[in-house]
């Protein structure tokens, strides 16, 4: 069985267009005539299952808006597939009005600069403000479903070994070919077992701490054990919950939406669905071939199977659409490290590398791979601003 790319590192910021109108639901219960969707990144089934069954049960509601993080104008150049197609087969099938991200460059600088009250979620806040102009007062986010009720593989295996399944787990892991069988066992089974981190996420660790001094280029033991090891399935969904990306998100999104009325809720992070799946035998999840069983048997007869049965994760349309977004943010600031450097609170940022890599990018704009440039500077001054907006604060209550 052909495995699913491994999961994503934490904390990136971004959302496939079928994960937002395809994706939870935003639903308003006050005005009749308001709701909608809006969703976290590249799970497509998971959050069309939210969406359909928020659907049906406002059924009432003669509007029903799906919100996307998918840019509405954006066009990309060769990629294999736009995600958009998901979800309008989606809304065209349940009864949804799409609404795509309006979010222009303008909007989204402004926003890299409101750190201090949107965490990051850039794209969400033009969501929420989408959504509270069209009376929608009530959403429905999918969030959590992939790290409990649409869980891959993860833990698996683990368990598959531990309980001496052997048949089922050779199954899912032929001998042949002997490379692949290795790699599959390394990194499925005993890098987690044995606390090690694999080593493509360690070299994607090393390059996203460039800007960072030497002091401060290491990742907390405790987080990587939290999100990547484990010995058992259970194990990896209770460290899930320590790990506190999962609350960090839904306390962020829930604040920005009280500020324009708008209230999330996240139906998949239940307490029943997290005691199900922290119960359920995994070998019961190894009955078919599926990657994410559960909800892809759940979803017959409820979604469309362009929608159910699509396994990838991969949304090259919005990933071209962010690029192109942070890097006329990042031209926008580039010019203001000067200012950053003499923030007390940003000492741990290595400027010396940064404007030599700044440097470079000006006398060979065209040549080069300037993504984590760009990256790194949208996120500094971000963090720049939210301390200028936190010392503020401080200043004003007298401390």
């Amino acid at each position: 069985m052909e495995r699913a790319p491994s999961v994503a590192r934490p904390g990136v910021a971004g959302r496939s267009p079928a994960a937002g109108a395809a994706g939870s639901a935003a639903v308003s219960v006050v005005p009749v005539d308001a709701a909608g969707a809006t969703a976290p990144p590249h799970a497509p089934t998971t959050m069309a299952r939210t969406t359909r069954i928020a659907r049906k049960e406002y059924s009432s509601q003669s509007s029903f808006y799906g919100y996307s993080w998918s840019p509405v104008d954006f066009t990309a150049g060769e990629i294999p597939y736009d995600e958009r197609d998901l979800v309008m087969s989606l809304c065209d099938s349940t009864g949804i009005t799409p609404v795509l991200s309006g979010i222009n460059r303008e909007q989204f600088f402004r926003n890299v600069g409101r750190h201090f009250y949107n965490g990051g979620f850039y794209i969400e806040e033009e969501t929420v403000r989408q959504a509270s102009a069209s009376g929608t007062n009530l959403i429905f986010s999918g969030w959590g479903g992939d790290e409990f009720i649409s869980t891959g593989d993860r833990g698996i295996e683990t368990d598959l070994l531990r309980h001496l399944s052997l048949r089922t787990w050779l199954r899912r892991n032929p001998v042949r070919p002997l490379k692949r069988f290795v790699r599959y066992f390394l990194e499925y089974t005993l890098y987690p077992a044995l606390g090690i981190l694999h080593p493509a996420i360690a070299r994607s660790f090393a390059r996203d701490a460039r800007y960072l001094k030497k002091g401060h280029r290491r990742s907390e033991r405790k987080a990587l054990r939290n999100f990547y090891f484990h010995t058992s399935r259970r194990q990896l969904h209770l460290r899930y919950l320590s790990f506190y990306h999962l609350q960090e998100r839904c306390e962020t999104w829930t604040t920005m939406g009280y500020r324009t009325g708008v209230e999330y809720r996240y139906p998949l992070l239940d307490r029943r669905i997290i005691e199900y799946m922290i119960r359920v035998p995994s070998e019961l999840l190894c009955r078919t071939e599926f990657f994410r069983p559960l909800l892809r048997i759940l979803g017959e007869e409820i979604l469309p199977d362009d929608v159910r049965l699509n396994n990838s994760k991969k949304d090259h349309l919005f990933s071209a659409w962010w690029n192109e977004l942070l890097r006329d943010a990042a031209l926008r600031v580039i010019e203001e490290t000067a200012s950053w450097s003499r923030n007390p609170d940003l000492g741990f940022i290595d400027f010396g590398i940064l404007e030599t890599d700044i440097e470079h990018y000006k006398s060979n704009p065209d040549r080069g791979d300037y993504r984590l440039l760009f990256k790194s500077l949208v996120n500094i001054k971000a963090l720049h601003e939210f301390t200028v907006e936190f010392r503020k604060g401080k200043s004003g209550s007298g401390e």
